[in-house]
């Protein structure tokens, strides 16, 4: 995954995008239930022609989430989606849809794993559902 970051971020770079936000990953559900899946990386840019000439764009689709804050290693980040999913199961509000993380802090931009900060945002049931 950090690999997947390092190179979307040195493309962007070269192609002259200036990022606007944290990287991130979306996580297919099939990742969870039958440890194999999706992942896509994206990083926020300004707006820009495409890279491949096309014009074509991708956007993030808007929902709700649940949000936990993670510090620290990426090898127990189990535990915030653990939280996250008793959480929305409890409340009746478990969601459809990828699994979001944003990587506020981490390997790409220091070292020291006390520093890394990884939002994990689970996906919520519209309210009234």
């Amino acid at each position: 995954m950090i690999s997947a970051c390092a190179r979307l971020r040195a493309t962007a770079a070269a192609a002259g995008l200036e990022q606007t936000g944290p990287v991130g990953g979306l996580f297919d559900d099939e990742l969870f239930t039958q440890d194999a899946g999706h992942v896509r990386v994206y990083l926020p840019v300004r707006e820009s022609p495409a890279l491949d000439g096309t014009g074509a764009r991708w956007e993030l689709p808007a929902g709700r989430f649940a949000v936990a804050l993670h510090a620290g290693a990426h090898g127990d980040v189990d535990r915030a989606y653990a939280a996250l999913g008793t959480y929305a199961a409890a409340n009746g509000r478990d969601g459809s849809g990828p699994v979001r993380e944003r990587y506020l802090a981490d390997p790409l931009d220091t070292p020291d794993v006390t520093q890394w900060r990884t939002e994990v945002c689970w996906p919520l049931a519209p309210a009234g559902q």
